[in-house]
Parts: structure tokens; sequence; C-alpha cells
């Protein structure tokens, strides 16, 4: 029993994969929204049916590449390179900078919530950095010492 508590006590990207498996979900229901019609797309009125479902399609792809995205991005977290480490921060950082003049175009709980899941997984990468380092540098040695 304390081998699972330590485990899950050392795991210090847990609330950047939370955030960007909430994100994966965001990005999943955004693409059934879209597919519904909940969501408005700028669609031209004397559009024909080929281009509207090639738009309405073209968004629901987007979102759902989107959502595979996060996913992936989070099941690498479980052993996080540099790459992914950058990737993710980036993800985050962008995230937390385009919400907030989403929010005050239009002000609602999307923004706020993805700005603060993005700066919640932004900090959990600097907090969980010098685990990150140590554990860079125990797979360092251990392929140069196979070598």
């Amino acid at each position: 029993m304390t081998n699972r508590s330590t485990a899950l006590r050392d795991d210090s990207f847990a609330v950047a994969q939370v955030a960007l498996y909430i994100f994966a979900g965001q990005s999943a229901l955004s693409a059934l929204l879209i597919l519904t019609g909940a969501i408005p797309l700028p669609i031209d009125a004397q559009a024909s049916l080929m281009q509207r479902a090639s738009v309405i399609a073209s968004a629901a792809a987007t979102s759902l590449c989107l959502a595979l995205s996060y996913l992936l991005l989070a099941r690498c977290l479980d052993r996080c390179t540099k790459l992914v480490w950058r990737v993710a921060l980036g993800m985050f950082l962008l995230n937390a900078l385009l919400s907030a003049p989403a929010f005050f175009a239009r002000p609602s709980i999307f923004p706020i919530l993805t700005g603060g899941l993005s700066i919640a997984g932004a900090w959990s990468f600097f907090r969980g950095r010098k685990t990150f380092d140590d554990q860079s540098d125990e797979v360092c040695a251990s392929v140069s010492g196979g070598i």
C-alpha cells in the first residue's frame, strides 16, 4: 500500500494530465456540438449543400484532431521527455494567452475554465521540473551505462 501512495505522491505532472484530459473532453464536446448544429458556423446563405457539409465536417474534424492530440500528449506525460515537456508547456501557455482575449470578447465560463486549467497545468510543469531533470539524468546514466 505504501508503494501505491508513494507513486501517487511522486506524480509531478498529475495536474497537467488532468487538465489535458479535460481539454480533450472539451474538444470532443465541441466536435459533437458542431455536428449537431449547436455551434453556429460562418456559412454563407447561398452556400450549396456540399459547401455546408464541407465546412461542418472540417470544423468537426479539427476539433476531434485537437481532442486526440490532447489525449496523446496526456498519455506521453507518463514517460516525459524534454520535447514532450516543451510541447505541453507551449500548449498550456498558448491556451492561457488565447483565453484572455476570448473572455474580453464574450465573457463566459469557458475562457475562464480554459485559462485556469492552463495556468494550473503550466504551474504543475514548473513545480515538477526538478523531478523531470532528475528523471532525465537517470535515463541518460542508464543509457550510457549500457553502452
